[in-house]
């Protein structure tokens, strides 16, 4: 007769199925089978003990899923490739949506990512539980083709533009997207290379100004903070001369009407203007302080006076700012106009400019003996225009220029937004400085799409890696609002952790030779992510891509 033996070794619990067996005087015990650190008395509820899993069952992979099983659920539940798969034919089976959005979640999640190694990565991802799709069909002739078709044009606009504007009202009807308030920037992404037809040297916001580079405009809204598109631009264009293409778009591809442009100083002019103007759109704009008409208005309007008789405003970092309303005109008409005072930079400023002084006077002392001309000069640039040295009876002089100082004190600390808007000044302030959004949005695609087309060489392919960088930051976004709505708050930079590290486990019974899946989420959030998103059930959505 048969019995379960315990066995302790290091302080563990070993147990075995023996039967005693008589040698002569002698009685040993016979292992008839081990069950390893399994109590098979918790087991009772098993008919035969030859069906436990632990000896069973064997894992046959195990894969990165949470990128791709995200992406099935928005094409299966959410349709993100209708529009695509409409106007671009499969080629040699393979979808052109499907393609697009798994180039965009290798360039998010796949190490230095390029279409040399997108089949090694796709290896990585369930894909392969799909027995129609093989990772060759990802082949560089097929993926550049449909790159190919992406500049089809209806009448003047791409298909690229169209895909776009058809994934943002999807995302606006889904969410319920306020697209009253949008905000505009535009950032710059550097070459290696020489040979880009868009590449040129201009203002480089990655400071690099040794190398030649594009320009790139996003539109995004407040409300969900959402990407409505991004635009290519050459890289010696300046901020100002895009918006007029940018609001055209605006006005014929999306319809928006009735919204609110947001943009920085370095976009307005008189012709911007005029152009939000006739197209009836509302606008919050900085203005720019080397304006003739600005500058008046700032010289003039005392510190005190903005002080006493403005708002009070403070930023998420606490900084008081005051804000001003008046009616002025400006650019040939009566606006509404809100002068600014940040005391804390007015501060800063102050201090800039007498550091500057200080370290030239500094610098004049040590060179005095041996000063001449050209000495002179570099010490006056170091600290232009605060600064004059001049030689009068063959002494050299250091002097500070007195009005110049004096300028930059009126002018510290003040700046002046020019609006449409007839809201409190603060709560306009309040609009005007959540256009950090923007730079949230390049930060994220600059780190983790890797937004810079390094040495591409047909404008055309410029266009695509940063249309790509766009597709990318839509999955996370339309995650992250799905996510919200089952009241789980994640940031993008959290998804982007947590998604990789949700794993599928194909396991197979060894005797009955079944396929079972099992996604595993390690921590608590990434399990809340797999509950919320019912990412199960897009193991099935795989098999019928």
């Amino acid at each position: 007769m048969s019995f379960i033996k315990t066995v302790r070794k290091n302080g563990n619990a070993y147990y075995y199925r023996v039967k005693s067996v008589r040698e002569g005087s002698n009685v040993r015990h016979e292992i008839l089978e081990y069950y390893g650190t399994q109590n098979p008395t918790e087991l009772k509820k098993m008919k035969k003990i030859e069906q436990m899993p632990f000896a069973k069952i064997s894992i046959n992979n195990i894969y990165s899923a949470g990128p791709f099983l995200c992406l099935c659920k928005l094409i299966s539940e959410y349709g993100v490739c209708n529009h695509i798969d409409e106007t671009i034919k499969k080629r040699q089976g393979l979808s052109a949506g499907f393609a697009l959005f798994t180039v965009a979640l290798h360039k998010l999640f796949g190490f230095d990512p390029s279409q040399n190694n997108l089949d090694t990565w796709l290896e990585d991802t369930p894909i392969k539980i799909n027995e129609r799709i093989k990772t060759s069909d990802f082949s560089c002739d097929n993926i550049n083709y449909i790159f190919d078709k992406l500049f089809s044009k209806h009448g003047a606009v791409e298909e690229l533009e169209n895909i776009q504007a058809e994934l943002f009202h999807l995302a606006k009807k889904r969410f319920k997207i306020n697209e009253k308030n949008l905000y505009y920037d535009i950032t710059s992404t550097y070459f290696e290379g020489e040979r880009c037809d868009d590449a040129e040297y201009g203002y480089s916001r990655d400071h690099r100004k040794d190398k030649k580079q594009i320009n790139i405009g996003l539109l995004a809204t407040k409300d969900k903070k959402f990407p409505t598109f991004t635009k290519v631009f050459k890289g010696n264009i300046s901020d100002k001369s895009t918006v007029v293409e940018i609001v055209t778009m605006m006005k014929y591809i999306y319809k928006f009407k009735d919204v609110i442009a947001i943009m920085d100083r370095g976009m307005t002019s008189e012709i911007n203007i005029m152009v939000l103007d006739v197209n009836e759109y509302g606008y919050i704009l900085g203005a720019s302080s080397t304006a003739k008409v600005v500058k008046n208005m700032i010289l003039k309007t005392s510190k005190r006076k903005i002080m006493k008789n403005g708002n009070l405003f403070r930023t998420k970092k606490g900084i008081a700012v005051y804000a001003l309303s008046m009616t002025k005109t400006i650019y040939r008409k009566r606006r509404r106009v809100i002068i600014m005072y940040n005391e804390s930079m007015a501060r800063d400023q102050i201090e800039d400019v007498e550091q500057k002084i200080e370290i030239a006077e500094e610098e004049y002392k040590q060179h005095l003996r041996s000063m001449d001309k050209k000495k002179a000069q570099v010490i006056e640039e170091m600290s232009k225009p605060f600064v004059k040295i001049t030689k009068k009876n063959r002494k050299w002089a250091f002097e500070r220029d007195k009005d110049a100082i004096s300028h930059v004190k009126k002018k510290a600390g003040k700046s002046v937004l020019i609006t449409t808007v007839e809201e409190p000044a603060d709560e306009v302030l309040g609009e005007y400085f959540a256009k950090d959004i923007i730079e949230k949005i390049f930060r994220f695609s600059k780190q983790y799409s890797n937004l810079r087309p390094v040495r591409r060489r047909r404008s055309q392919r410029v266009k695509v890696d940063v249309f790509l960088s766009f597709l990318g930051y839509y999955i996370i976004a339309f995650i992250r609002e799905i996510l919200s709505e089952k009241g789980i708050k994640v940031t993008d930079e959290q998804l982007i952790a947590e998604l990789p590290k949700i794993r599928l486990a194909v396991k197979q019974d060894m005797k009955k030779k079944q396929i079972a899946y099992e996604i595993v989420g390690n921590s608590p959030l990434q399990k809340k992510i797999v509950d919320a998103l019912e990412l199960d059930k897009s193991i099935e959505d795989i098999k019928k891509l």
